[in-house]
């Protein structure tokens, strides 16, 4: 990340109806000087994988983050939570004073590699508790890609068009009341989502100093 700027209170316009309490602008970086390759862990076997790439860093600069995210948690039976997130940027200058960006961020790919949360047959309260093995879901995925494109007739003008689109998926089996309406095969629901959003937004900036004030 190169910056981050926050806006505070539902005082922008050019961020639409859910700005209420304030927005948060990214700007990402264009490339990395250096290639880094990151690897941390913790308590409840917890594992970070970082990758930080710039193939290219001339004309054409390229920029790729990787990262691979894995804990447990403080169960006796292993959470399994497994986290993928991927950043992949392109940069390009068409003119000397324009710039195009396009970037896909693939966010929030998360599954479930245990074998369930434990639970308690109802049927059979004497029992210890169990691996419920019925719960379970697919990995929910939130893909992006965006684009900008910018033009700077100087540091006093700049003209962006920003288009983007997001997709995001989820399914999941829960059995939330076990076999309380159900006594033979339990309650079990799927829970489905499906979001597809799209937008295109233009911004003409100009600076000024009016009565000669910086």
């Amino acid at each position: 990340m190169k910056a981050v700027d926050v806006l505070k209170g539902p005082y922008f316009p050019e961020y639409g109806d859910f700005d209420t309490a304030g927005a948060l602008t990214f700007l990402t970086r264009d490339y990395v000087e250096e290639n880094t390759l990151e690897v941390a862990g913790g308590s409840f076997n917890t594992q970070r994988y970082l990758a930080l790439l710039s193939p290219t860093r001339d004309a054409l600069k390229t920029f790729i983050a990787f990262e691979v995210y894995r804990n447990d948690g403080p169960f006796e039976q292993p959470n399994g939570y497994l986290r993928f997130n991927l950043f992949a940027k392109a940069t390009t200058n068409l003119a000397e004073d324009m710039k195009l960006s396009v970037w896909r961020p693939t966010t929030g790919r998360v599954a479930r590699l245990g074998t369930g949360p434990l639970t308690r047959d109802p049927r059979r309260p004497d029992r210890p508790l169990r691996i419920d093995r019925s719960q379970r879901g697919r990995p929910h995925a939130a893909d992006q890609s965006e684009r900008r494109l910018q033009l700077e007739r100087d540091r006093r003008q700049r003209l962006t068009a920003h288009a983007y689109a997001s997709h995001y998926s989820l399914s999941l089996f829960n059995d939330f009341t076990l076999f309380l309406n159900d006594p033979e095969h339990g309650d079990m629901i799927n829970q489905r989502d499906r979001r597809v959003v799209a937008g295109f937004d233009t911004q003409y900036e100009i600076k000024t100093a009016p009565l000669g004030s910086r």
